[in-house]
Protein backbone atom coordinates (compact mmCIF):
# COMPACT_ATOMS: atom_id res chain seq x y z
CA UNK A 1 0.00 0.00 0.00
CA UNK A 2 1.18 3.18 -1.13
CA UNK A 3 1.79 6.09 1.91
CA UNK A 4 0.00 8.96 0.69
CA UNK A 5 -0.80 12.32 2.25
CA UNK A 6 -4.03 11.00 3.04
CA UNK A 7 -2.69 8.04 4.69
CA UNK A 8 -0.68 10.17 6.78
CA UNK A 9 -3.13 12.94 7.91
CA UNK A 10 -6.07 9.62 8.78
CA UNK A 11 -3.17 8.06 10.68
CA UNK A 12 -2.67 11.23 12.75
CA UNK A 13 -6.40 11.91 13.14
CA UNK A 14 -6.40 8.71 14.73
CA UNK A 15 -3.84 9.02 16.75
CA UNK A 16 -5.15 11.93 17.81
CA UNK A 17 -8.80 10.48 18.61
CA UNK A 18 -6.82 7.88 20.30
CA UNK A 19 -5.26 10.73 22.95
CA UNK A 20 -8.45 12.47 22.81
CA UNK A 21 -10.57 9.60 24.00
CA UNK A 22 -8.19 8.25 26.56
CA UNK A 23 -7.89 12.15 28.41
CA UNK A 24 -11.67 11.89 28.29
CA UNK A 25 -12.08 8.97 30.59
CA UNK A 26 -11.47 9.08 34.49
CA UNK A 27 -9.44 5.93 35.02
CA UNK A 28 -7.30 6.79 32.14
CA UNK A 29 -4.96 3.54 30.85
CA UNK A 30 -2.18 5.07 29.02
CA UNK A 31 0.70 6.47 31.45
CA UNK A 32 2.00 9.97 30.66
CA UNK A 33 4.79 8.42 28.69
CA UNK A 34 2.68 6.67 26.44
CA UNK A 35 0.53 9.94 26.07
CA UNK A 36 3.02 11.57 25.02
CA UNK A 37 4.76 9.09 22.60
CA UNK A 38 0.59 8.82 20.85
CA UNK A 39 0.39 13.11 20.72
CA UNK A 40 3.98 13.00 19.00
CA UNK A 41 2.44 10.77 16.43
CA UNK A 42 -0.12 12.38 16.04
CA UNK A 43 1.45 16.01 15.59
CA UNK A 44 4.66 14.61 13.30
CA UNK A 45 1.82 12.76 11.31
CA UNK A 46 -0.76 15.22 10.38
CA UNK A 47 2.43 17.87 9.83
CA UNK A 48 4.06 15.30 7.39
CA UNK A 49 0.65 14.50 5.50
CA UNK A 50 0.96 18.37 4.46
CA UNK A 51 4.38 18.27 3.56
CA UNK A 52 3.49 15.65 1.15
CA UNK A 53 0.12 17.18 0.01
CA UNK A 54 2.09 19.73 -1.57
CA UNK A 55 4.98 17.05 -2.86
CA UNK A 56 7.21 18.19 -0.40
CA UNK A 57 9.45 15.31 1.25
CA UNK A 58 10.22 15.98 5.21
CA UNK A 59 13.76 16.47 6.92
CA UNK A 60 12.80 17.12 10.33
CA UNK A 61 11.68 14.90 12.46
CA UNK A 62 10.70 17.56 15.57
CA UNK A 63 7.18 19.16 15.60
CA UNK A 64 9.70 22.76 15.72
CA UNK A 65 11.10 21.27 12.59
CA UNK A 66 7.94 20.06 11.15
CA UNK A 67 6.57 23.47 11.92
CA UNK A 68 9.30 25.08 10.50
CA UNK A 69 9.32 23.06 6.84
CA UNK A 70 5.10 23.39 6.90
CA UNK A 71 5.38 27.36 7.70
CA UNK A 72 5.57 28.22 3.76
CA UNK A 73 2.24 26.38 3.44
CA UNK A 74 0.55 27.17 6.75
CA UNK A 75 0.74 30.71 8.27
CA UNK A 76 1.85 29.44 12.20
CA UNK A 77 0.85 32.00 15.13
CA UNK A 78 3.77 33.01 17.54
CA UNK A 79 2.66 30.38 20.16
CA UNK A 80 2.54 27.28 18.22
CA UNK A 81 5.76 27.66 16.93
CA UNK A 82 6.67 28.27 20.86
CA UNK A 83 4.69 25.08 21.81
CA UNK A 84 6.30 22.79 19.08
CA UNK A 85 10.47 24.32 20.23
CA UNK A 86 8.87 23.38 24.16
CA UNK A 87 8.07 20.22 22.82
CA UNK A 88 11.82 19.50 21.98
CA UNK A 89 12.53 19.12 25.88
CA UNK A 90 10.71 15.58 25.82
CA UNK A 91 12.96 14.41 22.63
CA UNK A 92 15.85 12.63 22.68
CA UNK A 93 17.55 11.73 19.45
CA UNK A 94 20.88 10.66 19.54
CA UNK A 95 22.39 12.10 22.09
CA UNK A 96 26.14 11.41 22.82
CA UNK A 97 25.62 11.99 25.81
CA UNK A 98 23.46 10.21 28.26
CA UNK A 99 20.19 12.18 28.72
CA UNK A 100 17.30 11.33 31.92
CA UNK A 101 14.30 10.99 29.66
CA UNK A 102 12.12 13.57 30.59
CA UNK A 103 8.26 12.48 31.05
CA UNK A 104 5.67 15.29 30.59
CA UNK A 105 3.24 15.62 33.72
CA UNK A 106 -0.69 15.85 33.64
CA UNK A 107 -0.62 19.38 32.72
CA UNK A 108 2.02 18.81 30.17
CA UNK A 109 0.36 16.55 28.30
CA UNK A 110 -2.85 18.58 28.53
CA UNK A 111 -1.16 21.37 27.10
CA UNK A 112 0.93 19.07 24.23
CA UNK A 113 -3.36 17.81 23.88
CA UNK A 114 -4.24 21.47 22.99
CA UNK A 115 -1.25 22.07 20.42
CA UNK A 116 -1.99 18.72 18.92
CA UNK A 117 -5.89 20.24 18.70
CA UNK A 118 -4.62 23.03 17.01
CA UNK A 119 -2.32 21.44 14.49
CA UNK A 120 -5.28 19.53 13.33
CA UNK A 121 -7.46 21.92 13.22
CA UNK A 122 -5.48 23.82 11.02
CA UNK A 123 -4.64 20.36 8.64
CA UNK A 124 -8.26 20.08 8.71
CA UNK A 125 -9.02 22.98 6.34
CA UNK A 126 -6.69 21.52 4.04
CA UNK A 127 -7.87 17.60 3.99
CA UNK A 128 -11.40 17.61 4.83
CA UNK A 129 -13.40 19.35 1.92
CA UNK A 130 -11.27 17.33 -0.29
CA UNK A 131 -12.73 14.16 1.55
CA UNK A 132 -16.24 14.80 0.81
Amino acid sequence: MEKDSFFYYHEGVSFFNIANNCLAKPERKFNNELMFNVLSMSIERMLISVLLHNGIMPVSETASGLIRETSKLITWPEHCIQQARWLNRFVHLCSLEPVPLKIPDDNEIQQIMLFAGEVKLRVDGLFEPKLV
